[in-house]
């Protein structure tokens, strides 16, 4: 299932179940760097895999409203690309964290504040 497959109070269980593993993941200097730093979110994906494999398999379990442990057995080097790939590719993820494109070397067009001169003075 997608994040935007659960409804109501799914939602508040599943956000309840993820909250947790995604801090910890999404608070780690490296993989945010990796993000944004390097430019790309499979770089983050990558380091999150190397170093927050149960908080990769938690949040993936509970997509599948499945207990870790259980989730984890069944886990192949095929179907857990697809999982993340279907996870990260999920448009409410994606609005939330718009990693893809976006660089801190980034530069502006101008001062989302600037001033624009009236025409008619």
């Amino acid at each position: 299932m997608t994040l935007s497959d659960y409804k109501g109070e799914a939602a508040l269980d599943l956000l309840a179940a993820v909250i947790e593993p995604a801090g910890r993941i999404l608070s780690d200097p490296a993989v945010a760097a990796a993000c944004r730093d390097q430019g790309t979110l499979l770089r983050g994906v990558s380091l999150a895999l190397k170093k927050h494999k149960p908080d990769v398999v938690a949040i993936l379990a509970a997509l599948e409203g499945e207990d870790p442990a259980a989730y984890a057995q069944h886990m192949t080097p095929l179907s857990l690309p697809q999982a993340l790939a279907d996870l990260i590719k999920d448009p409410l993820l994606t609005n939330l964290f718009p990693w893809q494109g976006q660089s801190a070397a980034a530069a502006g067009s101008g001062s989302a504040t600037g001033s624009i001169a009236d025409p008619e003075r």
